[in-house]
């Protein structure tokens, strides 16, 4: 029984101080990374990544998109206006054509 019981404290003294070590090397690691990033924020090179991204997210597939891609396309550009996204107007268009999407009448937009 004292035996066992040895083991057990020994197995969580083990534990302790195996987690203590994770933990300070942790800490430390982020630590040093902070320190050593530079600020993106003001990064030329930063803000045309963004602006990239930006552009080839709105922009019309290379192909016609499948019914589920016109779905999604127009899930994840809900906020968008259709005149200015390209993808939106083309999952719209074939949402419109396979006669899933039906455009409001009073709503007509001329371009």
């Amino acid at each position: 029984m004292i035996g066992e019981i040895a083991t057990l404290a020994g197995l969580v003294v083990v534990f302790l101080i195996v987690v203590g070590v994770i933990v300070i090397n942790d800490i430390s690691y982020r630590r040093d990374d902070l320190a050593a990033k530079p600020d993106r924020s003001t990064s030329a090179e930063h803000h045309r990544a963004q602006e990239w991204v930006a552009v080839w997210m709105h922009a019309a597939r290379p192909h016609t998109p499948t019914v589920e891609e016109a779905r999604r396309d127009m899930q994840l550009h809900c906020e968008c206006r259709r005149w200015d996204c390209p993808r939106k107007d083309a999952a719209f268009e074939l949402l419109v054509v396979e006669g899933i999407l039906r455009p409001s009448q009073r709503r007509a937009i001329v371009r």
